[in-house]
């Protein structure tokens, strides 16, 4: 106990340390490293990251430069204050419970403006989508190792031999983190590795054959959609610049993995209905109950919702915000989460990865209620916006050349 609250003020005393040297940025990035670190339970805070405390160092320290960039988003921040109120006053919730639920939606809205307010830069965008690529790269290859046996100071999740193929529920590997979430957002990620523009190719293989094949082995339905489609939009990225070469090595490796667990893929798919229209999953119909729930909180309060934290893990944020924020909340922080459907054609890769997020880990997963995945699209969303500030900037440089 006494470690984690030494953790929490070590952290804090950091950024200041930091500040003072005029290296924000560098403890910014810091923050995006840290998400490899898991929640830990603190008296009074209660479950937190050390990101969440670097988060809230930033805030607070860099209030009066950055309040600036947290007054664009205020509605978004009363709207969640409302939620918290609300859920206050009409739950026998504890607060801690209330006040965490609002705090990881608002934790997006932070960071976006974050990113805003650090990333200014091409070269800067670029280094945030190194930090995001390296943290899911580390989750990734200890999920690998964990599923090889090499599981000291990991989370094997059924409890049972993972490595047994033939066992379909068994390969649920976490690897270094708390769930196996990490893995859609570690696949997303492959949308950024074009505009990363790595000089080696190998080191750009490796990189996907790790994603795809700890993907893979924990055979997650979402985690297998959210993978062919970050594939798809990479291959189209290098169709456009004529580069086959690199198609055919990365289209090769990914059907031989592919065909490998094609079998648990389908039975995956299989107990879930597709295919036979019967749900014999207990994982799937859980969650079509847990919807159920929150429809049903909607129904009760539509306009305010039952209040912050009175539905959570109903693996769709899109209904958990209905049930506890209602038509509001939900009607001003669906504009905030989305990009624009247009970028997404143009082929922008924030806005495609931030999509490919909504649609998969917000929409069919709990991510909304863990620090370590839902921060992810805070980042995603922060580096969409920053690349349209880059590309705005841009276009004005070659207008004032020509």
């Amino acid at each position: 106990m006494i470690l984690k609250i030494l953790l929490v003020i070590g952290l804090f005393l950091l950024y200041f340390v930091m500040k003072a040297r005029g290296k924000e940025k560098e403890y910014f990035y810091l923050t995006i490293i840290m998400l490899i670190m898991r929640e830990m339970s603190v008296p009074v805070v209660g479950s937190i990251t050390p990101s969440t405390i670097m988060i809230i160092a930033i805030l607070t320290g860099s209030f009066s430069k950055f309040g600036g960039y947290l007054n664009r988003q205020a509605a978004y921040i009363i709207v969640l204050m409302f939620a918290v109120l609300l859920g206050l006053l009409t739950t026998n919730f504890a607060f801690a419970r209330v006040t965490e639920w609002a705090l990881l939606v608002s934790s997006v809205v932070v960071i976006s403006s974050q990113c805003q307010y650090f990333i200014q830069t091409e070269e800067e965008l670029r280094n945030l989508t190194k930090c995001i690529v390296a943290v899911c790269f580390i989750f990734s290859l200890t999920t690998i190792m964990a599923y090889h046996g090499f599981a000291d100071g990991t989370v094997i999740y059924s409890g049972v031999d993972a490595s047994n193929v033939d066992n379909y529920h068994a390969s649920r590997i976490y690897g270094i983190t708390f769930s196996n979430l990490v893995q859609i957002i570690s696949v997303i990620t492959i949308c950024l590795l074009p505009s990363l523009k790595i000089k080696k190719k190998w080191m750009e293989y490796l990189i996907i054959i790790v994603f795809v094949y700890a993907a893979l082995i924990t055979l997650k339905r979402m985690t297998f959609i959210a993978m062919i489609f970050a594939l798809l939009y990479y291959l189209r990225r290098q169709v456009e610049i004529k580069n086959f070469k690199v198609i055919l090595i990365v289209t090769t490796l990914c059907v031989v993995m592919i065909y490998m667990w094609w079998e648990p893929l389908m039975y995956r798919f299989g107990i879930a209905g597709f295919g036979t229209g019967e749900i014999t999953d207990h994982s799937t119909q859980s969650r079509f109950d847990r919807i159920g729930y929150a429809i049903d909180a909607f129904k009760k309060s539509p306009i305010l919702g039952m209040g912050a934290g009175y539905v959570t893990y109903i693996h769709n944020g899109f209904f958990e915000i209905l049930g506890n924020c209602g038509i509001i909340g939900i009607a001003i922080l669906f504009f905030k989460f989305i990009p624009k459907v247009s970028d997404m054609y143009r082929g922008n890769p924030y806005a495609v990865a931030t999509i490919l997020y909504v649609v998969t880990c917000f929409s069919l997963e709990s991510a909304i209620n863990h620090a370590q995945t839902i921060y992810f699209l805070g980042f995603f969303l922060g580096g969409y916006y920053v690349s349209k500030e880059v590309e705005w900037m841009n276009e004005v440089e070659q207008s004032e050349l020509s």
